[in-house]
């Protein structure tokens, strides 16, 4: 579920924290970084988040959050601020030479990788590590 979060409740704040966990504190921040990714390029996403990324022609960005259970997108358009959770056991994630894809809860988001830093190749690298431990954690073989 993709939430408004202009004005968070505590009611949505709740079903977030619940869904994914809490957000690290400074002590796992600085052991376990990158804890967010820079602010990355949309190529291409679900016609169904139209919405939530604006009518605008201009380019898309949006930026994602490790958290202990899941990940955070934050999808920020001129009008509204919004917030898509997704539990690790939901997460795929693509990756080719030029983009990657994340698709969840029939969804999809394509971030180029073209103008990419080392930052966010680091970033995805601890990404696809978590979530492949939180995997094995919770599903033993």
């Amino acid at each position: 579920m993709i939430y408004l979060y202009d004005q968070p409740s505590h009611k949505e704040e709740k079903a977030i924290r619940d869904l994914i966990g809490e957000p690290f504190n400074l002590k796992t921040r600085i052991k376990n970084r990158p804890v967010g990714s820079p602010r990355l390029i949309v190529n291409d996403y679900s016609p169904s988040l139209d919405k939530h990324f604006g009518q605008s022609v201009d380019r898309k960005f949006i930026s994602i959050e490790r958290r202990e259970k899941g990940i955070l997108i934050y999808i920020r358009n001129p009008k509204n601020n919004y917030v898509w959770p997704i539990p690790y056991y939901r997460l795929t994630i693509f990756k080719s030479t030029d983009s990657f894809n994340i698709h969840a809860e029939g969804y999809h988001v394509n971030i180029d990788l073209i103008p990419a830093r080392k930052s966010v190749s680091k970033f995805l690298t601890k990404l696809m590590e978590t979530r492949a431990e939180m995997l094995d954690m919770n599903h033993p073989i």
